[in-house]
């Protein structure tokens, strides 16, 4: 089965509570919010559309039909920049949420967010980057 995965030029960094995607190749980073760090760590070693949205809805308090509308604009964001690939689905995908049955230990929902935000060496330069 295909499924997305980010490109293997594409790194994810998390600083704090700051993530970044790093397009190393063109030289550009974006930011992400809490949701859209959480979507791209779910897409490591592959992720359908359909095991996105599950994900979320375990993890977020959202509805499916609002988690499959996001991750469809989510996804064309990533892939008007050029950050994704379809790939053969790899295995288990990796669980980042166990569904969670009381509605008061999901995280609060907003839609993914990804900002292009500057060329990357204006950024870190001596900064000491691991590949994900």
């Amino acid at each position: 089965m295909k499924v997305l995965a980010l490109k293997g030029d594409i790194s994810l960094i998390s600083v704090q509570d700051d993530a970044l995607l790093l397009d190393v190749a063109k030289r550009f980073y974006y930011e992400l919010n809490d949701p859209a760090l959480f979507l791209l760590k779910s897409m490591e070693g592959g992720c359908s559309e359909e095991q996105l949205r599950e994900k979320i809805v375990a993890a977020y308090i959202i509805d499916p039909e609002t988690a499959a509308s996001d991750i469809g604009r989510f996804i064309a964001e990533l892939s008007r920049f050029d950050l994704l690939e379809t790939v053969e689905e790899a295995g288990a995908p990796v669980d980042l949420a166990a569904p969670v049955k009381d509605k008061k230990d999901k995280r609060a929902y907003q839609p993914p967010l990804l900002r292009l935000s500057a060329e990357v060496m204006s950024v870190v330069s001596g900064m000491t980057m691991t590949p994900k």
